[in-house]
């Protein structure tokens, strides 16, 4: 009987880890995409003689900036 009990509480304990862990990664995967789509818009914004130090020019910055939060860079 006691075996059951174990595994019934082990189980339960399984089902609450997985749902923490993906609380965690669906908060981290949030918190990215507020991240990109905040360094997009610095990108945006840089005046063109930053960009010209990073080797980026004010198109492709425009077209980084343009692009959804949620289109990660690789």
């Amino acid at each position: 009987m006691k075996a059951l009990v174990y595994r019934g509480a082990l189980r339960r304990l399984v089902w609450w880890q997985a749902l923490v862990k993906m609380t965690l990664r669906g908060w981290l995967l949030l918190r990215r995409w507020q991240r990109v789509s905040y360094e997009r818009r610095l990108l945006a914004s840089l005046p063109q003689h930053q960009l010209n130090d990073i080797g980026v020019s004010r198109a492709e910055a425009l077209n980084e900036a343009a692009r959804p939060f949620w289109d990660l860079p690789d």
